[in-house]
């Protein structure tokens, strides 16, 4: 195979026809998707949101999100020695091994990003460690 042409975001990538998923209709707003139903809530989410650099970055991500625009990535992992890769944010979704399925994962990542959320709003710094070790044992 022939080598890849650099990405425009200084990745490698492969000339594949973009695959866009049917997006659902959403409650939340999305400033990257473009969906506003609904816009950030607090005043601090909006100032944060018209800062230049989040602006820039919003702007940059917003196609690839939709599939407008490629994103290349890939990686070796580490446990199985296997290099993975994707085109895009869609073809991730669809080509990650998510051990145990997208379903147990989520639910699993709710159960840690509950525990985080409840840690740091009681102030347990050494529970949000626990919590914060535990997503990263997730991850590995």
């Amino acid at each position: 195979r022939d080598p890849p042409p650099a990405g425009d975001v200084g990745l490698p990538s492969r000339s594949v026809p973009a695959r866009r998923p049917a997006v659902p209709a959403t409650p939340l707003a999305s400033p990257v998707s473009g969906n506003r139903t609904r816009g950030p809530r607090s005043p601090a989410a909006r100032a944060y949101l018209r800062d230049p650099p989040v602006e820039r970055f919003v702007e940059w991500l917003r196609p690839r999100v939709r599939g407008d625009a490629p994103f290349p990535h890939e990686y070796l992992m580490l446990k199985s020695r296997r290099r993975w890769r994707c085109d895009s944010l869609w073809d991730a979704f669809e080509n990650y091994e998510w051990r145990g399925g997208f379903d147990v994962n989520q639910q699993g990542l709710d159960l840690l990003a509950g525990r985080l959320r409840r840690t740091a709003a009681r102030g347990d710094g050494a529970g949000f460690v626990e919590a914060a070790i535990d997503v990263l044992q997730w991850a590995a």
